[in-house]
């Protein structure tokens, strides 16, 4: 083996995106949400696949353990659910959104993170993927 061997720093762990710690207690009306979603660019686009499709409840509440909010949520079409979350990091007033649309058919869950500051969409989505991993999402 050959100790001085760098070949592997490019792995998945080594380039983990930091997730974001949230604020429990911040709030937004949908007024500001819909507002600052239309005027925020696209940030960062992530993809999770479930092995079951979770009951309904199930990712908000598990989401919600990352302090995630859920802004709104419903049906988008046959077998699919839209869901509107939120956040605001521990010690900021930026704004972290993601647009997530649940497909039952393929058991996929496709978000936009959108936020104020164009570091922090990728860091939401490390927030998600952390937090989803315990309805089995990949």
């Amino acid at each position: 083996t050959d100790l001085l061997d760098f070949s592997d720093l490019g792995s998945s762990q080594a380039r983990q995106t930091p997730r974001l710690f949230l604020d429990r207690g911040s709030t937004v009306t949908p007024q500001e949400f819909q507002s600052k979603w239309l005027s925020l660019p696209d940030g960062h686009s992530s993809t999770f696949t479930f092995p079951s499709v979770p009951p309904v409840g199930t990712i908000e509440n598990c989401l919600a353990t990352a302090s995630v909010k859920v802004m709104a949520t419903g049906a988008a079409g046959p077998a699919q659910r839209k869901f509107f979350f939120y956040g605001v990091p521990q010690g900021t007033s930026y704004l972290c959104m993601c647009e997530a649309l649940l497909d039952e058919a393929s058991l996929t869950m496709s978000c936009k993170f959108k936020a104020d500051e164009m570091d922090m969409a990728p860091r939401l989505a490390s927030t998600f993927q952390n937090a989803l991993q315990g309805l089995g999402a990949r």
